[in-house]
């Protein structure tokens, strides 16, 4: 198992939701995560931290993936990046006021599905997303509050498969 995401916020705290640890725990794999903030505080510490030997290693094995499955979130005050403090009140306001509404991976996207070129995308610290996505790259998302992100990474084919929830389908299909 292989993540594509950092895991800790601008302080070095952990964030709770470390997917790639769970899953390989649970089929008793090996597991790969990314040993950066999902944000760096600045462009030139993401540079660094994306010329580490173990980031390298991590980003090698995740572009050679046959399938990555990615969690789609809103962007909004307390959607999970800024309620995990992988992004702060300033960062959130920004990103909002830029005209994001979703994230896949850190990543914020337009309404379109457009990668953002500011804000904290250029101090992202993840394995880059492909756009459009040239591998198979399955969101996973569910909940009305979603759909507009969903939807979003859909139409910027960002995502080239969805796994959602019956209220987000609906939701998704009636924007459509």
């Amino acid at each position: 198992m292989v993540s594509i995401i950092g895991n800790m916020s601008h302080s070095g705290r952990a964030g709770r939701h470390e997917v790639v640890m769970h899953l390989s725990d649970r089929v008793g794999s090996q597991a790969y995560p990314v040993p950066t903030p999902v944000v760096a505080t600045s462009v030139e510490e993401r540079e660094l931290l994306q010329t580490q030997r173990s980031f390298l290693a991590v980003k090698t094995l995740a572009e050679q993936a046959k399938a990555t499955f990615v969690g789609i979130s809103h962007i909004a005050w307390n959607a999970p990046l800024h309620q995990d403090g992988f992004i702060n009140d300033d960062e959130v306001a920004e990103l909002i006021e830029l005209g994001a509404v979703g994230e896949i991976a850190g990543w914020a996207y337009s309404d379109r599905g457009v990668l953002l070129q500011e804000g904290t995308n250029s101090r992202v610290a993840s394995v880059a997303l492909e756009q459009p996505a040239h591998r198979l790259i399955i969101g996973v998302a569910g909940a009305v509050k979603k759909s507009e992100a969903i939807l979003a990474a859909l139409h910027g084919k960002l995502i080239t498969g969805l796994i959602t929830d019956e209220a987000a389908a609906q939701a998704i299909l009636s924007k459509i």
